[in-house]
């Protein structure tokens, strides 16, 4: 999504958007959405820069890296940015504002717009767990027979626990 800076008038400019998985390039092996990206956005101009503020909601449905089962997390996820441009118009240098937050993200933009899409991707990105475990207590499936654990017992676990396994 990208957003023409003369669209950004003085009292500033709310959007709200649905993006598919696609359209951000988040197609991943093992992870997949439940739907659009919802997005939800205020931008604001400060001088030269355009501060982004707002939250973007999805449904991840991922699978687990113990029991290969898929489930589905929620994600909202806090949006708070700083674009810069790459070069100053003005040529002042873009030195950050001390009255913005520290925990809001830097970006450059080039040209007359900026690009939405990267933030909003980089966003989901940064949220997705390396290692996706559908439940904490999740016992995986069994080394032996494949079988799993969390559904049912299986023979290769009853006979190591007895001793009676042979080697």
């Amino acid at each position: 999504m990208r957003v023409n800076l003369s669209d950004i008038r003085e009292e500033g400019l709310e959007l709200s958007c649905g993006e598919t998985p696609e359209e951000l390039d988040l197609e991943y092996p093992d992870t997949g959405f439940d739907g659009k990206i919802r997005t939800t956005v205020r931008l604001t101009r400060l001088g030269e820069n355009v501060m982004v503020t707002g939250e973007a909601e999805a449904g991840l449905v991922l699978e687990c890296a113990r029991c290969l089962q898929s489930f589905s997390v929620p994600l909202n996820l806090e949006i708070n940015a700083l674009f810069v441009p790459d070069t100053p118009v003005s040529g002042k240098g873009t030195e950050r504002d001390e009255g913005l937050p520290e925990d809001e993200m830097e970006y450059h933009y080039s040209g007359k717009s900026i690009d939405m899409g990267e933030l909003v991707r980089e966003q989901i990105l940064l949220a997705m767990p390396m290692v996706p475990v559908c439940k904490p207590g999740c016992r995986g499936l069994c080394s032996g027979c494949g079988k799993n654990l969390n559904l049912e017992e299986c023979v290769c676990h009853t006979e190591e626990r007895n001793g009676s396994s042979q080697a």
